[in-house]
């Protein structure tokens, strides 16, 4: 009775993880594209307030940034599952005969 149950905890598991669409390189991904993305706009940020010499220029344009990347990282666009994960599919339990 505990292996019944403990198969549809799995079963329930996998459906779970199947509706979800961003694989583990995929993450890998939008984590790369996060620090790119920030970096630039904070180095492009910083060096247009310096020569505008207006501080709120930079922080204006790391908040861009910030936005930009939100827009990329955060949705579950479809190129970031490129490499699904194949779950394991046990096969099928044989059900033993208890002997007396």
């Amino acid at each position: 009775e505990y292996m019944g149950d403990n198969n549809k905890q799995t079963n329930k598991i996998q459906k779970n993880t199947k509706k979800q669409k961003m694989d583990f390189k995929g993450q890998q991904l939008a984590e790369r594209l996060y620090q790119i993305i920030q970096v630039l706009f904070l180095i492009g940020g910083i060096c247009y307030g310096f020569y505008e010499k207006k501080l709120y220029l930079a922080v204006y344009a790391v908040g861009l940034g910030f936005l930009i990347t939100a827009l990329i990282s955060i949705p579950d666009w479809p190129f970031y599952n490129r490499n699904p994960v194949h779950w394991y599919t046990p096969p099928a339990q044989k059900k033993e005969e208890k002997t007396s």
